[in-house]
């Protein structure tokens, strides 16, 4: 992505983030499996070298966020402790404890997702953001120090992290970061290459789009101008001032425009299908997710 900053794609359907500090790795997000965290971890020495693990930053509370953090933190540095330690090696956002119970959120991903339906041209449903989710063992590993307030800052191995709080956007919980020294901004799930559900199917709380489009407004706000590379924890990079403040101006609107439009055609009388059936994206949205030049591959970039 940039060099110091890489991330492992197409194992899951998350991303890893791996940051390169003065004398370790700091991990962002785990994907779902310890078997698959093992895997990136693993492509990731491959070609970068072996390196400790510094910190582990959880960006929000999803399951394929955090389920693989027992492949990233060996058995040893649990074991030993050094996990609770002044070292605060996992980063988390506020209210994350609160609101990634694994059980309840599992049970509802398999009603949305359909994994136990046999595969074939009629058995697989697409997770949206990718094909499947990625299947293994999962464990929860809590944070050690939270994230509370936008402009909280934490220095991590020598390198500076600048946060900003985004709860009730796609997840209850959630937070994007800058890092100065690789001028690399990082908007968790908030900022993707498509439009985002708003109510998902696994009956989860519908999502707030006004909120989730003031986070981004805040964004722009605060590091518009001032990103080389942008990413997320899934889909691609993007590189390029300019592309990147254009890509979160229209996310921004994309979801104010959802939420206004919504709201408009509710006080007009129409129904839940009725308001589906009359929005139409302006021009400048319409397929805005999609017209960027830029290529998916699996792998480590």
């Amino acid at each position: 992505m940039v060099p110091g900053v890489y991330q492992v794609r197409g194992l899951d359907i998350a991303n890893m983030t791996l940051i390169e500090g003065n004398s370790g790795v700091i991990v962002v997000d785990t994907l779902t499996s310890i078997e698959g965290a093992r895997a990136a971890m693993e492509l990731y020495f491959q070609h970068r070298g072996k390196r400790p693990v510094a910190a582990v930053i959880f960006t929000h509370t999803h399951t394929d966020h955090w389920g693989g953090a027992r492949g990233v933190l060996d058995d040893d540095m649990l074991a030993s402790g050094r996990v609770r330690s002044s070292r605060r090696i996992v980063h988390g956002t506020c209210g994350f404890g609160k609101t990634s119970s694994p059980v309840p959120m599992l049970r509802r991903a398999q009603y949305q997702f359909g994994p136990f339906l046999a595969k074939g041209p009629r058995g697989q449903v697409d997770c949206g953001l990718g094909k499947s989710m990625a299947a293994g063992s999962v464990a929860l590993l809590r944070p050690t120090d939270l994230i509370i307030a936008t402009g909280d800052k934490r220095t991590i191995d020598g390198v500076e992290f600048e946060f900003q709080m985004a709860p009730n956007s796609e997840a209850p919980a959630e937070m994007h970061f800058f890092i100065p020294r690789y001028k690399l901004l990082n908007l968790a799930e908030n900022c993707t290459h498509n439009f985002h559900n708003l109510l998902p199917f696994r009956g989860a709380d519908v999502r707030d789009a006004l909120a989730w489009s003031k986070y981004l407004g805040e964004a722009l706000q605060m590091w518009g101008g001032k990103a080389d590379a942008m990413c997320g924890q899934h889909h691609w990079p993007v590189w390029g001032v300019d592309r990147i403040d254009t890509m979160i101006r229209q996310q921004r609107d994309l979801y104010k425009f959802a939420h206004d439009q919504t709201i408009r055609l509710m006080n007009h009388g129409l129904t839940a299908t009725e308001i589906a059936e009359t929005i139409r994206l302006p021009a400048s949205l319409d397929g805005a997710c999609t017209r960027a030049v830029t290529t998916a591959t699996s792998g480590i970039t």
